[in-house]
């Protein structure tokens, strides 16, 4: 795979990608849902989902409603976009409606289980070290997530929770499940040791290092991004997902200093140490 892709002209050699993102605007969004086709409830193996549904679209969404945590399609929604927002893309967010009216988050399928197991073995193989295989540009990527979701206090990025999809000789990764982030719990504190994200975060890093820069260069994007995106994409999703209130205080809490000081917090602890 890395012959291949180290032999096209004018671009770096690489395994591995963020990828492409949306490129997303607030102007863009809206509230018109996709009808379902075909609904088959708990039908994914995952703890938050409603299950999974073939939309008029004639795609296939993984949607979640409030199961979990009353917050989890706000976050799911909110996080997605901004996730590309900083170029961190996601498989596309949409707003499905249930065949009984009920509103929920959905996520568009983008890979099978030939994906799914690839990602996995990457992620448990090793690509430092002595007897490692190297697989550039790995290391950059998963630092970034890693990144992302200490930002966004997201604290259950476990293996299970990585998608990559092969595209054109280069395996590039995507942003899912979202929806313990941001408004499911505490946002003002970080995923502590006890938290997926940490501890499965911790032994990725042993086999695969960690790129600082990589990290840092997610939280300049945090930095750039201006509260009118965050209000184009918190006003673009259904209003019993959030209480009026409660999204106003988010966007006061991006717009006032707060998120600069989480970014100065997070830069340090990455530097250090003390957050990885």
């Amino acid at each position: 795979m890395s012959q291949e892709v180290s032999n096209r002209p004018k671009r770096e050699a690489r395994d591995f990608e963020i990828g492409d993102p949306f490129r997303s605007h607030p102007e863009q969004l809206n509230l018109l849902p996709l009808k379902t086709v075909v609904e088959i409830p708990n039908s994914t193996g995952t703890a938050d989902a409603w299950g999974e549904v073939l939309a008029e679209d004639s795609q296939t969404y993984i949607v979640k409603a409030t199961r979990g945590g009353n917050r989890i399609p706000a976050s799911e929604w909110v996080a997605a976009h901004i996730a590309e927002a900083v170029n961190m893309p996601c498989p596309t967010p949409k707003i499905v409606q249930l065949q009984n009216g009920d509103l929920l988050f959905g996520s568009r399928v983008v890979s099978g289980l030939a994906d799914k197991t690839e990602t996995t073995a990457i992620l448990t193989s090793k690509s430092v070290g002595a007897g490692a295989r190297a697989m550039p540009g790995l290391t950059s990527v998963l630092s970034a997530i890693y990144a992302f979701d200490v930002f966004t206090n997201n604290v259950d990025r476990h293996v299970e929770n990585y998608l990559s999809v092969l595209e054109n000789g280069c395996r590039k990764f995507y942003l899912i499940d979202l929806g313990r982030s941001l408004f499911w719990d505490n946002f003002t504190q970080f995923p502590g040791p006890h938290h997926n994200t940490v501890a499965v975060g911790r032994t990725i890093r042993q086999r695969h290092g960690f790129d600082l820069d990589a990290a840092l260069r997610v939280l300049d994007r945090f930095a750039q991004l201006a509260p009118e995106r965050i209000i184009g994409f918190m006003r673009s999703m259904p209003k019993e997902w959030m209480p009026d209130d409660e999204q106003e205080a988010f966007i006061k809490w991006w717009a006032n200093g707060a998120r600069q000081e989480r970014i100065v917090k997070l830069r340090k602890g990455l530097s250090h140490g003390s957050l990885l």
